[in-house]
């Protein structure tokens, strides 16, 4: 099952790194500031997608990589984590499901580091 979008925070990580890793994958298009937000426009053989990268977006150092619509190859964020893990090679954490704005519970999260990929509350 595809996600509707797809979202992952890598830690220590700048938008100028990001879009090298970007570039590798998809065809980098036009880039503007919105507030804090860095959004790049993404083309790929088939379709446009929007990603917005937040640095800092999350404690402790946690930069914010969001694509919408999911036009990407990843079915799941946790497909995106690991492909950005084994890029980066520093610690990546995304949510266990896809969003929902009925969900009551405490999220859990995956933190994917060299040491594996676990569950954690985050």
């Amino acid at each position: 099952m595809n996600f509707p979008d797809i979202e992952i925070y890598i830690k220590n990580l700048r938008v100028k790194e990001i879009n090298i890793w970007l570039d590798k994958l998809f065809k980098v298009g036009l880039m503007s500031q919105i507030g804090s937000a860095t959004l790049v426009h993404l083309r790929d053989s088939e379709s446009e997608i929007e990603c917005r990268i937040i640095e800092n977006a999350a404690d402790p150092n946690f930069t914010s990589i969001y694509f919408s619509p999911n036009k990407t190859k990843w079915e799941t964020d946790l497909d995106c984590a690991k492909d950005a893990f084994s890029h980066f090679q520093l610690e990546v954490r995304c949510a266990t499901s896809g969003w929902s704005e009925n969900s009551q519970e405490e999220e859990d999260w995956f933190k994917i580091n060299s040491e594996g990929t676990h569950r954690i509350k985050w």
